[in-house]
């Protein structure tokens, strides 16, 4: 019983970087759109399936996904939503608090050895709540909140952090799970962004590597000799459609069409040589390169540069995704337009995770 930690939202936070609220900034839903979810600001998602629930998202600032009992210094996360399939096991004439306390893995479970030090049941909305506080042994607080939606769905937060910040962070735990949205249940709230709305998971399981993108756009993958995956993804037919003039050689991109190449590579430099690398393939005669900036994106090193031509606006940036493994994603659109494509290309590139 000592392991129901792992069964719902996991956000393990130093007390160094809790703060009264992370704004959600985006949503991230399931590939059928049913299930979906407000994003706290500069947090990486995705989505996956578990046995134990309908649906699940994890959520981390750390790029490199881990065990999160042993990551106390980068917040994780991870969602369920339960539907009948979930409920059917669990006894009807059961009242909210004690289906709650089933989903969490805590019922019938003494407090001292679930090490629940305080809990309240209560209706907001006109939906029943539940909410309990634990002391683990680790020395952790948690905080889980539980709010059902009918007799047969519900979505779970559990926040975890060192018990002296947990209270800070029991605000962005409640606003999480507030954003949810369930097709035909709930409907979602609006987020205030600017951002893309809604993300999808690549890939089939298959592949290599694994990234957010809008479910909307359109992804086209290509053998590639020099590069161990790499896909087109395009916001609309009409940039898929760019092919380069017979006379110049040159793609040329209209106002609104964008394109987004992401090659995986193994290169055993450092992201500047490797982004460096590429730079010193294109032709000076058509390509205007800018400065190379360094950065970091989650925990992982980057780098990006500017690589324009006469028809269109384009960029380079570069991820370190793994041990002498590169991400490079190659950005076009049209002239002058590339600025509001940056958040994105951020937010996907830090979605991306090698999984080989």
């Amino acid at each position: 019983m000592r392991r129901y930690a792992i069964l719902l939202v996991f956000l393990c936070i130093s007390s160094a970087a809790a703060q009264d609220l992370v704004p959600l900034d985006r949503r991230l839903s399931t590939p059928d759109n049913r299930y979906s979810v407000g994003i706290p600001a500069g947090w990486a998602a995705e989505f996956s399936t578990s046995a134990a629930a309908a649906a699940e998202f994890h959520l981390s600032t750390d790029a490199d996904r881990g065990d999160v009992t042993q990551t106390a210094d980068a917040p994780y996360a991870s969602i369920r939503f339960f539907d009948v399939n979930q409920f059917r096991t669990i006894p009807a004439e059961l009242d909210f608090e004690s289906k709650a306390q089933i989903l969490l893995g805590i019922y019938n479970v003494p407090p001292e050895e679930s090490g629940v030090t305080d809990s309240r049941s209560l209706t907001e909305n006109g939906r029943p709540v539940y909410e309990v506080v634990l002391q683990l042994p680790s020395g952790l607080g948690a905080f889980a909140r539980v709010e059902g939606y009918g007799e047969t769905d519900a979505a779970a937060v559990a926040l975890f952090a060192p018990a002296g910040a947990l209270e800070l962070w029991i605000p962005t735990a409640r606003a999480v799970l507030a954003s949810i949205g369930i097709r035909g249940v709930i409907d979602p709230p609006t987020l205030d962004t600017t951002l893309q709305p809604n993300m999808a998971l690549y890939p089939p399981t298959s592949a290599p590597v694994e990234f957010m993108y809008p479910p909307d756009w359109i992804l086209v993958t290509y053998p590639a000799d020099r590069a161990l995956f790499m896909v087109d993804l395009h916001n609309g037919i009409e940039a898929l459609r760019n092919i380069p003039d017979p006379q110049t050689g040159l793609t040329a991109y209209d106002s609104g069409e964008f394109t987004l190449r992401i090659l995986i590579m193994e290169d055993a430099s450092t992201v500047v040589d490797f982004l460096e690398n590429r730079r010193r393939e294109l032709s000076l005669e058509v390509y205007t390169i800018g400065m190379l900036e360094t950065f970091t994106i989650g925990s992982r090193d980057a780098a990006r540069s500017q690589v324009s031509t006469a028809a269109r606006d384009g960029s380079f940036t570069a991820l370190a995704v793994s041990p002498g493994v590169y991400a490079l994603l190659s950005a076009s659109s049209a002239l002058g337009e590339l600025d509001q494509y940056t958040d994105l290309i951020t937010q996907i590139a830090e979605s991306i995770h090698f999984t080989q």
